[in-house]
C-alpha cells in the first residue's frame, strides 16, 4: 500500500519525494493542461533502496502546465499538484499552427483572459474534461500545492478552472453539445475611429506592424499578454486592428517610444516588421474607417 507519510517538494527541474517504500514500483502521471485531450506522460521512479528516505525525480517534460500524480500499483493516485517551468509565450510544438488550439493555450497563459473566453475555447475544441481530475486540480491550487514561474498566476488559473467546473456541472451534458460565443473586442467604427483620430492628432505616434499571414488574432493575443505581464500600458498606449480584408495582416499601435516598444514587439511570435515612420492621422482614419 502507499505510505500515508509521503511528502514532496518542488524544484524548477524536479520533485523530491520522501516516504516511499523500498523495493516498490512507483511512477508519476503528468497531465498537460495545454494538451488536455492527450494521454498523460508517465515517468517511472527508480526502485528505492533500503535505508534511502528521499529520492529526486527529474521532470524532463515538454512545454506545458502539468498536473502530477503519484501512482503505485492498484492504489488510488496521490495528487502532488501542479508544476510548470515554461515561458509565458511557450506552447507545445504539437499544436504549432493550429489556431484553435493556440487560442485555447493563450486563454490559459494570459492571466487577464476571462473565464468565459477559456470556456469558449474549450467548447470550440469540444474538449471533454475528466471532472474528478478537474476537481483534484482545483483542490491542489486551493491547498497551494504547485510550483509556477512568477508570470503564471495561480489565482487566475484557479478562477478559470472553477468556472469551467461550474459550467460542466450546470450543463449536465457533454461539452460537445454546448456552444458559447467568445466575446470579441468591439471595433465600433465611429467611436473607435474618432478616438484614434484624436489621439493621432495629439501625438502622431501610430505605427503599422506587419504580422505573419493569417496570424493577426494570434499575434494580438500574444500582444495583450505582453502588455499585461510586463506592464507596458504606458509604452503601448493603444492597439487597433483594421477590419477591411486588405489589411488582414496589419496591426496598428499607438506608442510613446518607438525604440523601447520595438524591443518588446519584435520578440512576439508572428511579428514580421514595424514601419519606422509614424502614420498620419489621415492614414489611421482611412485604415480604421475602411469597409
Amino acid at each position: 500500500m502507499l505510505s500515508e507519510n509521503v511528502s514532496w517538494t518542488w524544484t524548477s527541474k524536479s520533485v523530491r519525494l520522501s516516504g516511499l517504500l523500498p523495493d516498490e514500483l512507483y511512477s508519476l502521471s503528468c497531465w498537460n493542461l495545454l494538451l488536455p485531450d492527450r494521454e498523460s506522460q508517465e515517468i517511472k521512479i527508480p526502485l528505492i533502496e533500503q535505508g534511502v528516505t528521499t529520492c529526486e525525480v527529474s521532470l524532463d517534460l515538454p512545454t506545458g502546465i502539468y498536473y502530477i500524480q503519484l501512482l503505485f500499483g492498484q492504489n488510488l493516485p496521490k495528487n502532488l499538484g501542479w508544476w510548470c517551468e515554461s515561458g509565458p509565450y511557450d506552447i507545445p510544438e504539437a499544436i504549432d499552427g493550429d489556431e484553435a488550439r493556440e487560442n485555447y493555450c493563450y486563454t490559459i497563459l494570459g492571466n487577464s483572459e476571462s473565464t468565459e473566453q477559456f470556456i469558449a475555447a474549450v467548447n470550440q475544441l469540444k474538449l471533454n474534461f475528466d471532472i474528478q481530475q478537474l476537481q483534484a486540480g482545483i483542490s491542489s491550487l486551493e491547498s497551494h500545492h504547485y510550483h509556477f514561474p512568477n508570470w503564471l498566476s495561480s489565482e487566475d488559473l484557479l478562477r478559470k478552472l472553477k468556472g469551467l467546473l461550474k459550467f460542466l456541472n450546470k450543463a449536465r451534458v457533454e461539452v460537445v453539445g454546448t456552444l458559447i460565443q467568445t466575446p470579441k473586442p468591439k471595433h465600433s467604427e465611429p467611436q473607435v475611429n474618432e478616438t484614434a483620430k484624436n489621439e493621432t492628432a495629439k501625438q502622431d505616434n501610430w505605427y503599422l506592424i506587419n504580422v505573419s499571414s493569417k496570424k493577426r488574432d494570434v499575434f494580438s493575443r500574444y500582444l495583450d499578454i505582453a502588455i499585461t505581464q510586463y506592464k507596458l500600458q504606458d509604452l503601448i498606449v493603444k492597439v487597433e486592428v483594421p477590419q477591411d480584408s486588405v489589411y488582414e495582416d496589419v496591426v496598428l499601435v499607438n506608442l510613446r517610444n518607438y525604440q523601447q516598444a520595438y524591443s518588446h514587439l519584435k520578440k512576439l511570435p508572428h511579428f514580421q516588421t514595424m514601419e519606422r515612420r509614424p502614420l498620419t492621422s489621415q492614414q489611421v482614419t482611412r485604415m480604421l474607417g475602411a469597409r
